[in-house]
């Protein structure tokens, strides 16, 4: 369950809003006037010489353009003038140019906005200063709305990493525009946008506090203008979702319920799905229950087919009953809520409103409905990003039956269902069998719309337990202690996060198998100092594996496959090309993905890596492409060799100087991946050294997690290399990275070091740069665990209760937190 979807209709409303609608009247004449009218524009031009008069002319022409709505000749007519007189009035010129582009629209328009907006930003004088001029401050202001506007564009599309490129723009320019214009014309809408960013895209509690703070001190609460209020109304919700982020249920409920007493139409359903939320998070479900029956009485309005915080609203009902195991009335309400929305709004209806129902069904042994239900999601949703949630769906189905009708063979259902997703080869009965592993492939929020399974790691955990129980229940014993080994052996880096999961797991076997489950860890400090793959440490995909080292000599020789040319006798694959066309045909393959037409580029593809004229250097960027986008949809063996391939030639053919490049970086980073995917960290280390060595790495996007990658396998290959792994990498994570989705964890390694080498004033420096950070809740629990036992070695009782106290608020479901409780009553216990 998300506490953020109240920011959706929040960001649609935005939509429907003009930029003019957030610029002052007054300059939307004055811009409109000076862009239109030459007479005026025209006394701005220094008339001394003749090149000027040429200059000004060509200006002229851009403005008649520009006049008649010809937005692409009057941006082409002030581009040849740049050209042609490269000095003249050139800031001025960047401006009317980036002006025009955006009246252009469309992603050519706003790149050329941002590109020329950026040009006057990027101005610096002799001391490096920015060079601010007439149009600095609009610039910042443009600049920031063009990349909140793009961020919001790519989000839509589905595409994190984009949308998240673009936000963080708009996130400089607006910090940079309140921080040179603390009261000027844009200050209020920049502490607006910067007040959103930080709670509906950043999800960061402090700085969302922050702005909304800020903002509220400059828009008086008798405010007049409905703009103004608006944004004082939307801040000061904002800044009751950061109190309940922060730890602060009852300032955040009070909050709130300002919304709720006004009946705000907009915010006031949202306020009290908050104030449930806040409850529930607590596991108070009753509570929330009572607070979300309060919606009918309070919103009898909202309560049409059409609206969809009615749907929210029931979600959390039926969550909320689910996890109190009242699992008729959560079926009930699920029941309902798809059928209307079956009925009238379709678009409102998701995937797991079907997942959950199916839960219910299972618990209520309800397996006729659920078997239309699972064959529904697997006629609409296979082949999307939910196929794999849908197959262990399937596989507990299978299970849960089995266990109702005493029937074997629907373990075995279940295990050839689940086995493929998590890379493992069934052997139902031998108890001889090999050592078993899993391998997985972390999730970071660039790569989020890009895998075909869709497991996170809560549910990676439990169909690697749903396949270790069905194998118990066979009889093979040996097969479920070894599983229940590897999942818990690929999970350490939560530290207990899932403990839960295991210990059912264990609980589970012990009885099967007759043995007794061995004890919970309860007052040792987090050991061990790295761990593989943490990503972001949210959430996790399933690396699709194939066996063995590269299959590129079996591709090699099949017929019609990527290396050979193909039989059609096609012209492109036997043609002799020039440089210039091949560059020309390669550009072409990455606008047919950027168009979303991969068959196209991939035929493109094989056809120029079987063209013997294609050079050395084209060969791998080919290759690389077409290796990447095999990676994304998990062809993995394929994916690889591709990347083999690219590698191969650059070693053979290239210099040093000539593998410089982006293409050489990207096929060493991926080779690294898969060798640290299949455990061989030694040859992982390799790679991802000659991939950031390069030169392109320096503004790569993936620089942090590459560093981090490296010094996570020099450790797992020889465990006394931890010295290098934090001094050359994480280190450089954690002082340089700042922004990265791995400081956290790089930090925390730091203060792990830190702490093992007695530097324990650095290691609880580092500790509290972590939390004010606000760490990743993979690894919150340790972060504050680690803080408290500092502060209890220092006698700061307060400090240590804080700490204990605050896992049991951040991370209810840790491990941590009954071993937190007792510290927590330790050092109460000391305070005076």
């Amino acid at each position: 369950m998300q506490s953020e979807m109240f920011l959706v209709p929040v960001c649609s409303r935005w939509r429907d809003w003009g930029f003019r609608e957030v610029i002052p009247t007054t300059l939307v004449i004055l811009l409109t006037f000076w862009i239109s009218y030459p007479l005026f524009s025209r006394s701005l031009f220094a008339q001394t010489t003749a090149d000027n008069t040429a200059a000004e002319k060509m200006y002229n022409d851009g403005v008649n353009y520009l006049n008649l709505g010809n937005y692409s000749a009057a941006i082409n007519t002030w581009e040849q003038l740049q050209q042609a007189y490269p000095d003249y009035e050139k800031e001025k010129i960047w401006f009317f140019t980036a002006n025009t582009a955006m009246k252009l629209g469309g992603d050519t328009g706003i790149e050329k906005a941002s590109a020329y907006f950026q040009k006057i930003i990027d101005q610096k004088d002799a001391n490096n200063n920015p060079v601010k001029n007439m149009y600095y401050e609009e610039t910042l202001f443009q600049l920031g709305k063009i990349g909140f506007d793009a961020g919001r564009q790519w989000k839509d599309k589905n595409d994190p990493a984009n949308a998240q490129k673009y936000f963080t723009i708009a996130k400089l320019m607006f910090n940079q525009y309140i921080t040179d214009y603390p009261d000027s014309n844009y200050t209020s809408q920049s502490l607006y946008y910067l007040t959103h960013l930080a709670a509906a895209v950043f999800s960061n509690p402090l700085d969302a506090q922050k702005y909304a703070e800020m903002e509220l001190q400059r828009i008086p609460e008798t405010t007049v203008d409905p703009a103004a209020q608006d944004m004082r109304n939307d801040c000061f919700f904002y800044l009751a979702w950061a109190y309940g982020k922060l730890g602060k249920p009852e300032t955040a409920r009070q909050y709130f319920s300002y919304f709720l007493n006004k009946q705000d139409p907009i915010r006031g359903p949202k306020s009290l799905y908050e104030i449930a939320y806040t409850y529930y998070q607590q596991a108070q479900e009753r509570q929330a229950l009572a607070e979300l029956l309060k919606y009918e009485t309070f919103f009898p309005k909202d309560l049409t087919a059409e609206n969809t915080e009615k749907y929210h609203i029931l979600r959390l009902r039926a969550t909320c009953h689910y996890q109190l195991g009242e699992y008729k009335t959560a079926e009930e309400l699920m029941t309902q809520m798809i059928n209307e929305l079956d009925q009238t709004n379709k678009k409102n209806l998701q995937v797991e409103d079907f997942i959950q129902l199916v839960r219910c069904y299972h618990e209520l042994k309800y397996f006729q409905q659920a078997d239309v239900l699972i064959k529904r999601l697997e006629t609409e949703y296979m082949g999307t990003v939910y196929s794999d949630g849908i197959n262990v769906l399937r596989a507990a189905y299978y299970s849960k039956l089995g266990d109702y009708q005493g029937d074997k063979n629907n373990y075995i259902n279940a295990i050839n269902i689940v086995a493929p997703i998590l890379g493992y080869s069934p052997n139902y009965v031998s108890g001889t069998v090999s050592q078993v592993t899993f391998t997985k492939r972390p999730y970071t929020s660039g790569e989020s719309s890009l895998p075909k399974n869709n497991l996170s790691e809560e549910y990676f955990l439990k169909s690697c337990s749903l396949l270790a129980v069905c194998f118990a229940k066979l009889g093979n014993h040996t097969t479920a202690a070894q599983i229940s080994n590897a999942m818990g052996m690929i999970s350490q880096e939560l530290y207990g996060r899932y403990a839960s999961i295991r210990e059912k797991t264990t609980a589970a076997l012990a009885q099967l198998l007759q043995t007794v489950p061995a004890a919970s860890p309860t007052t040792a400090l987090p050991s061990g100092t790295v761990v593989a793959g943490l990503g972001d440490g949210a959430n996790y995909y399933l690396l699709g594996g194939g066996t063995g080292d590269s299959q590129i000599s079996a591709i090699s020789a099949a017929s019609g496959s990527v290396l050979q040319p193909s039989t059609d006798g096609n012209s492109l694959a036997n043609a002799v090309l020039s440089a210039a066309e091949q560059a020309a045909y390669l550009e072409q393959c990455v606008n047919y993905f950027k168009a979303d037409r991969p068959q196209s580029a991939v035929s493109q593809l094989n056809q120029l890596l079987a063209n013997r004229t294609v050079t050395p250097q084209n060969q791998i960027i080919a290759a690389v492409l077409y290796g990447k986008y095999l990676w994304r949809e998990e062809e993995t063996i394929s994916a690889i060799a591709m990347f083999e391939l690219a590698y191969s030639l650059a070693e053979e053919q290239l210099s040093a100087e000539e593998r410089q490049t982006e293409v050489y970086a990207d096929a060493t980073y991926y080779l690294g991946r898969d060798a640290e995917d299949k455990g061989d960290y030694v040859k992982a280390a390799t790679y991802y050294t000659k991939s950031l060595a390069t030169n392109y790495i320096g503004g790569n996007p993936y620089r942090a997690s590459l560093m981090y990658r490296l010094g996570t396998v020099l450790i797992k290959a020889d465990s006394s290399k931890d010295t290098e792994a934090v001094e050359k990498y994480f280190w450089r994570i954690y002082d340089k990275e700042i922004d990265s989705e791995y400081w956290t964890h790089a930090a925390l390694q730091v203060a792990i070091y830190d702490y093992k080498m007695n530097a324990i004033d650095d290691a609880e420096e580092t500790l509290d740069q972590i939390i004010e950070e606000i760490p990743d809740e993979a690894i919150l629990d340790r972060v504050l665990y680690f803080r408290g036992m500092i502060a209890c070695q220092r006698e700061e009782w307060n400090v240590a209760a804080a700490a204990f106290e605050a896992i049991g608020l951040y991370s209810g479901e840790s491990s941590f937190v009954r071993v937190a409780r007792q510290r927590l009553k330790e050092t109460k216990s000391k305070i005076q």
